[in-house]
């Protein structure tokens, strides 16, 4: 068996949702929205969305490469998390075939 194979076989399978507070809207933002007009760019209203989900993404991951680390330390592979960490990172993000992939494209 391959070193990859055997590596993303200790990364969670599982998909987690991205959680906005509900408060974190336009309505209070109004000088976003009216620079967005002005300029007609939306680049202004990107950014905002970014901070808004950047927090639970990094969040996500950190959960992810502690479970990571748990499972491979329990195998007595701590070594190896630590020597592949960068390759587990974006490893986590690369597409898959599974249920998810098909629920956003549906």
């Amino acid at each position: 068996m391959n070193q990859t194979l055997q590596l993303t076989d200790y990364i969670p399978q599982y998909v987690s949702l991205y959680y906005v507070d509900y408060r974190d809207d336009l309505d209070e933002h109004e000088d976003i929205q009216e620079e967005c007009i002005r300029s007609n760019n939306m680049e202004k209203l990107y950014e905002r969305a970014y901070e808004w989900y950047e927090e639970q993404e990094s969040s996500n991951m950190h959960d992810y490469l502690e479970e990571t680390r748990k499972n491979m330390e329990t195998d007595n592979l701590a070594g190896e998390f630590e020597e592949h960490e960068d390759y587990l990172r974006p490893e986590r993000f690369r597409p898959s075939k599974g249920p998810d992939t098909q629920l956003v494209r549906h």
